[in-house]
């Protein structure tokens, strides 16, 4: 028994091979773990980089004012009913001297003798109401139906019925002189109508101011605002 002897025994090889195997499960344990991470990952990450490589655009962008960042209306817009007020017939006849030149010459609207002539400060005597007053006109002597022409080139500014003078024809003849022509029956013209000296604007009526004088036409000339003679312009 003296001479037995106890020796460490060595480790053999099937224990190392253990020891590799675990090692090898482990690694493939940890390789499968993280090939199920990037299984979704490496999908993302090919997408982003997909996205980033394109070039990035900006959709042009429109005002619409009060409607920023709403699309315009498909929808017609509702029709406005103009609200402008009627002009004046002083401003309709400030517009036609704008556009009508002034009359070269003028001659007597009717050939006839001159029965009553301009006054605007001696009185005149009126038969039909028997009184004295201004007459800011010239009467001229003619009988019912007589063609009435137009004293000058000019413009029809306004036709109307006058209470005492009767129907009455108003010519802008520019140079800020507008005639009035009253006591008409027929009317041959239109307001806006451009009219030549000589043309004829109508035929003589009556005049209920002046109905028990002998038939003639009441013919009448402004300046501006202040009544002339027409006899001042006439010939000239």
């Amino acid at each position: 028994m003296s001479n037995m002897r106890f020796t460490h025994a060595k480790p053999t090889k099937s224990k190392g091979l253990y020891i590799i195997a675990a090692l090898c499960l482990v690694a493939v344990g940890a390789a499968a773990f993280v090939g199920i991470d990037r299984g979704i990952a490496p999908d993302s990450t090919a997408q982003n980089s997909s996205v980033a490589s394109q070039p990035s655009y900006t959709l042009p962008h429109k005002d619409y004012g009060a409607m920023d960042e709403q699309a315009p209306s498909s929808k017609e817009p509702d029709k406005i009913t103009s609200t402008q007020p009627t002009p004046t017939p002083q401003q309709e006849q400030q517009a036609v001297e704008t556009v009508t030149q002034a009359a070269g010459f003028f001659v007597y609207p009717v050939t006839g003798e001159i029965i009553k002539d301009f006054s605007d400060t001696k009185l005149q005597y009126s038969l039909t109401y028997k009184d004295w007053r201004m007459h800011r006109a010239v009467d001229i002597k003619a009988p019912k139906g007589e063609s009435i022409n137009a004293a000058g080139d000019g413009t029809v500014i306004d036709i109307y019925e006058d209470a005492q003078y009767g129907k009455t024809v108003e010519i802008n003849h520019g140079n800020e002189i507008v005639a009035i022509y009253s006591g008409l029956d027929q009317v041959t013209v239109a307001v806006g109508d451009v009219i030549a000296v000589n043309m004829q604007i109508g035929t003589l009526g009556k005049i209920p101011c002046e109905s028990v004088e002998t038939s003639h036409l009441h013919f009448a000339v402004k300046k501006g605002e202040e009544f002339i003679s027409p006899l001042s312009i006439i010939g000239v």
